[in-house]
């Protein structure tokens, strides 16, 4: 075990190799060094809208390069992701946001109207 967290892991090699893939997906390649800049802005975005250390983010998204930034991205922020179903149904997405007390939610398009009340990003 190195004792480093994932982020600080993701930065080393991002350091250590900025245009290796780390992520492919869809038809999509994220390079290491893009993933942690796309991470480091969603974790700056995620902290203007009020998220502080140990909040929980919801992030509804099919796994790929956006889930992936997501992960990373919440993780910076100091924060805990819950990993939702993209497939969750609006009713249930509520009482999961509700019960779960999560101070953001990190969904597409797609999904926007499902959230009520809770910051989106």
């Amino acid at each position: 075990m190195s004792g480093r967290t994932l982020g600080e892991d993701l930065r080393a090699a991002a350091a250590r190799n900025p245009d290796r893939a780390a992520v492919v997906a869809g038809g999509r390649t994220l390079s290491y060094g893009e993933l942690d800049r796309l991470a480091d802005g969603l974790a700056a975005g995620l902290r203007e809208l009020g998220v502080r250390r140990g909040d929980r983010v919801a992030v509804v998204l099919p796994n790929g390069v956006e889930a992936a930034i997501a992960i990373y991205g919440v993780l910076r922020a100091e924060a805990a992701f819950s990993p939702l179903n993209p497939t969750i149904k609006p009713e249930k997405l509520g009482h999961v946001l509700a019960d779960s007390g999560a101070a953001a939610l990190i969904c597409d398009a797609g999904r926007l109207e499902l959230a009520s009340g809770v910051p989106i990003l």
